[in-house]
């Protein structure tokens, strides 16, 4: 529908209009070098641009999520997840051998629906910011202060993501005193590692047949070749009696996906939001 006026405008100019947009252009071969520019379009589209993003986010009610995602031609060519600590893992001292008497905070939580005795770090330093825990309704809490307002962690955190998980995977973690001054030969947790897929996460493979690792490789491998833009997890469903595997695992859209995880969909949004960013 290209055409060129034939009458000059105010400017003096017969212009190119292409569906009622006046282009400005005056030259007459404008189509030679628009079809050029489409030729280019139609390459660039086939062409194998990989684009890659990450998203996080909390999974599994306590953890800080990480989803990386690569896309190839509108879908994905390759993805992987993992998941670290928040302070409040890191702060829980208990199990250690070795914990000072000073920077600590002693009380009872709810671990696991029974009631327990804990000893947790009074403060944390994580990247260089200190982090104040505290026993509250038998629950481990650390917060921060920002400027006038105290922050709890998860949303520090949150808010943080990337910032954190650098500093946890630079093991920049520290138990300190309020200014932020190691206490002396005091550690943190590191029971479960610094990040799941470590190894030490649901490694008992009586209690849990795929582990945490073997779930993450399942989502990964059920992701990869899709469009996450048009992958609907409402109709998401864990079976209710265990295959001949002995697993109850998640099906999507009719499609198996292998995983048994309990929180399933909250990794898969999370591959959805890094899908988003990356397209």
């Amino acid at each position: 529908t290209a055409s060129r006026a034939t009458e000059a405008n105010d400017a003096g100019l017969k212009t190119w209009t292409v569906g009622g947009v006046d282009t400005g252009a005056t030259l007459s071969d404008f189509k030679d070098y628009v079809s050029l520019a489409k030729d280019a379009f139609d390459v660039a589209l086939n062409r194998d641009i990989v684009r890659s993003s990450e998203a996080y986010g909390t999974v599994h009610k306590s953890y800080l999520g990480k989803a990386s995602i690569s896309v190839k031609k509108g879908v994905v060519s390759a993805a992987s997840l993992d998941e670290t600590f928040y302070p409040a893992n890191f702060g829980n001292v208990t199990s250690l051998t070795n914990v000072a008497t000073t920077e600590l905070v002693e009380g009872t939580i709810t671990d696991h629906g029974a009631d327990v005795a804990a000893k947790i770090a009074k403060y944390l330093t994580i990247g260089g910011v200190t982090f104040k825990g505290s026993i509250v309704n038998k629950a481990i809490k650390y917060t921060v202060t920002v400027g006038e307002t105290e922050k709890d962690s998860v949303e520090y955190v949150n808010a943080n993501a990337a910032w954190y998980w650098n500093a946890i995977e630079a093991k920049d973690i520290k138990v300190t005193n309020a200014s932020g001054v190691a206490v002396k030969d005091q550690p943190y947790n590191t029971a479960s590692g610094h990040f799941k897929s470590e190894g030490k996460y649901w490694n008992n493979a009586t209690k849990y047949p795929l582990g945490w690792k073997g779930n993450m490789e399942k989502i990964a491998a059920f992701l990869v070749g899709k469009d996450l833009s048009k992958l609907d997890i409402s109709d998401a469903d864990r079976a209710t009696e265990a295959n001949d595997a002995g697993l109850k695992t998640w099906t999507v859209g009719g499609v198996d996906t292998g995983a048994t995880l309990t929180d399933f969909k909250d990794y898969v949004n999370l591959a959805i939001a890094a899908f988003s960013a990356a397209k």
